[in-house]
This record gives structure tokens, C-alpha cells and sequence, in this order.
């Protein structure tokens, strides 16, 4: 028996839709967008409503505190939280939920200036900071904030 012929289907190509120009090169008359301000940074990756930070300090030696007058020491860490009397001589002490400081000034011989003598760093909680990273905070927290 002969073949049954199949019917033939035309095939017919429709040109392609043509292609639009690229967009022209920016004029030099026209200015640039104005600069956006800085945005303040967030804590935290989420996004939401997340308090701002204040400036992360260095860790700050505490041996590289001895022998500093009361200026220097509270140029470096702010004002003490208190003060107590020790004989001839006065503890500044500065606390934090996660760490205590306390360090003791002593009168120079010669001159009479309170000077860095001794220092106690107490890590507190179940993270405690290093004896550096606690007195970074505690220099942190000194710092204006800034809103």
C-alpha cells in the first residue's frame, strides 16, 4: 500500500520586533542628585526598630593607667561614679552591669598629684569582658551620645 502523504504545514517566519536604540549619554548640563546625608548606623541585621550604638572605644590597657594624674585618668575613662578615701590617697571606682573598676591614687612624694597607683578590674555575669574591653566600655559610656 503507498504511503499516506503527510499534509505539508508552511512555515513562515515573522520578523522580530526591533530592537530599541540605547538611551543617549547623560548631557553635561544636567547636575548630579544632591548627596544623601549619613545614615546613623543600627544595631543589630533585622532592620526594626533597633537602638543606636555608641562609639565602640578600644580596648584600653589598664596597666598603661598607672601612674596617670586624675586628668589624664579622667580624660581616658570620664568621671568616676564615686569616690572613696583611702588613707592619703582616694579610689575612683566606675561600675557596669558586666564589670567593676576601681583604681587607686596615691600622692607623688615630690609633688603631692594624685597619681595612678593600683587598679582592681571585676568581670561580672555569664559574659564577662576582658579587664581591656571593660575599660573600653566604661570609656564608651563617658562619651557624649550623640542622637
Amino acid at each position: 500500500p503507498p504511503a499516506a502523504a503527510r499534509p505539508r504545514i508552511p512555515v513562515t517566519s515573522e520578523p522580530a520586533p526591533p530592537v530599541p536604540a540605547p538611551a543617549p549619554p547623560p548631557t553635561p548640563s544636567a547636575s548630579p542628585p544632591p548627596p544623601r546625608a549619613p545614615q546613623p548606623a543600627m544595631q543589630g541585621g533585622s532592620g526594626g526598630d533597633a537602638p543606636l550604638r555608641p562609639p565602640v572605644r578600644p580596648d584600653i590597657d589598664p596597666a598603661g593607667l598607672v601612674g596617670r594624674n586624675e586628668a589624664q585618668l579622667e580624660q581616658t575613662l570620664g568621671k568616676p561614679q564615686r569616690q572613696e578615701r583611702i588613707a592619703s590617697g582616694v579610689s575612683w571606682i566606675y561600675d557596669r552591669p558586666d564589670c567593676h573598676a576601681s583604681f587607686l591614687m596615691l600622692p607623688e612624694v615630690t609633688s603631692g598629684e594624685r597619681r595612678v597607683f593600683a587598679y582592681e578590674i571585676t568581670p561580672r555575669g555569664s559574659e564577662p569582658p576582658s579587664a581591656a574591653a571593660c575599660l573600653g566600655r566604661i570609656a564608651a559610656d563617658s562619651q557624649p551620645r550623640r542622637s
